[in-house]
């Protein structure tokens, strides 16, 4: 092998090494679920890829617990609000989401005034 084969050999390595470091910079973080406690009286939980977010009430106290949260796609911010509609019964309230719109933030709270306060969505 000549020295110029030798050469362009080297050339397209580094080319080929820094173009998979360039693609892995560039890969996005990957979306981890998230979980608040409202108190002692439930709980919310954002799935990983935060599409899908739940309201459950925990206590078995009359005192029924809710969201609020806004979410992103696009262009466009949407606020919804949803309760655990069961009480403190098996199940929870969730609510998914499909075609590239997330859960940006949300605010777990309680009907006796017990609250997250408002959480971004990581």
């Amino acid at each position: 092998m000549t020295r110029g084969k030798r050469a362009a050999r080297r050339a397209v390595v580094v080319i080929a090494v820094s173009g998979l470091g360039a693609a892995i910079a560039v890969q996005p973080a990957e979306a981890h679920a998230q979980y608040a406690r409202i108190g002692t009286r439930g709980t919310v939980q954002i799935a990983t890829g935060h599409t899908t977010i739940a309201v459950c009430d925990t206590a078995a106290d009359g005192v029924g617990v809710s969201v609020e949260f806004w979410t992103r796609g696009g262009p466009f911010t949407h606020y919804y609000s949803m309760s655990d509609a069961n009480g403190s019964q098996q199940g929870c309230g969730v609510w998914q989401f499909q075609g590239g719109t997330v859960i940006d933030r949300f605010n777990g709270y309680a009907a006796n005034g017990v609250s997250t306060g408002w959480i971004n969505v990581s």
